[in-house]
């Protein structure tokens, strides 16, 4: 783990150095040395926002969202069409199955199971004013091996609409990642530039 770690901190820092290290150089109307790294490091993190946010999407949309579309397309609405993860083709996701045991998670928000006694969205005062129990339905023990999951009507369409696969394939997530890295390493190179230009109007005006 720790020849992984190094390896890809060595990347980092060739591409930190190469791409994203700038030399501001001197200006006469103000002193930006401060500045500018500054706003080099707020491109970058803005840039590793992107990033991140993007693998977040494809997280959901691809591992999660399948399913929610397998239970769509099984049009399983209610107890009596109900399935489980394993009839769904599921059953052995880990990442499917952390998420449905936390009913606070968007998944869960969306699909209800058998035998569901409360409404994580209406939960009685006296429940959600004890932490054990609170906690206890933010972990709910659930025997997948037996457990059917459902998606109500009226959550039908919402469900459709947040893990709609489309955009969320491969190409699209390598696009993402190539146009966030290219476009935050352009933006810090043009810095020195717009400082400049800032200067020199500065020096003309005054």
């Amino acid at each position: 783990m720790a020849e992984i770690y190094n390896f890809f901190g060595d990347i980092w820092d060739y591409l930190r150095e190469t791409y994203f290290s700038v030399d501001f150089g001197e200006y006469q109307s103000f002193d930006i040395e401060s500045y500018g790294t500054t706003l080099a490091q707020i491109i970058i993190a803005m840039m590793l926002g992107i990033i991140i946010a993007a693998f977040v999407v494809v997280y959901e949309r691809r591992y999660l969202g399948r399913l929610v579309r397998v239970l769509l397309k099984e049009e399983a609405h209610d107890e009596a069409s109900a399935k489980t993860l394993d009839e769904l083709g599921c059953g052995k996701s880990g990442f499917i199955k952390h998420n449905l045991r936390r009913r606070d998670s968007a998944l869960r928000k969306l699909i209800r199971y058998v035998g569901e006694e409360a409404d994580f969205e209406e939960l009685p005062p006296e429940l959600t004013g004890k932490k054990e129990q609170k906690k206890l339905l933010m972990n709910e023990p659930l025997d997948f091996a037996t457990t059917r999951f459902y998606i109500p009507p009226a959550l039908r369409d919402r469900a459709a609409i947040r893990y709609n696969e489309k955009g969320s394939d491969l190409r699209s997530l390598i696009l993402t990642v190539l146009v966030a890295l290219v476009g935050g390493g352009l933006l810090i190179r043009l810095l020195p530039v717009l400082f400049r230009l800032a200067d020199n109007l500065l020096i003309w005006l005054g």
